[in-house]
């Protein structure tokens, strides 16, 4: 058998080796929500996302930014 120097040192090759990777990406949501001032819309807004991530554990959603439909 044959040696060959990797990064991990002397020995047999290490191509077609499965790595792992991590992978993160981004989602923009845009909801509009009946609500009587921001902090209620805030409040609504973090109800809709806590089912989402009850069903998706791996998704994150944030507010970016809180303003008035016109």
């Amino acid at each position: 058998m044959r040696l060959y120097t990797n990064r991990y040192g002397a020995g047999r090759p290490c191509t077609g080796r499965l790595r792992h990777y991590i992978v993160e990406g981004a989602c923009r949501v845009r909801k509009v929500l009946p609500a009587r001032s921001p902090e209620e819309a805030e409040d609504c807004f973090y109800e809709a996302a806590g089912a989402v991530e009850d069903h998706f554990p791996e998704a994150v959603l944030e507010i970016i930014s809180i303003r008035e439909d016109e």
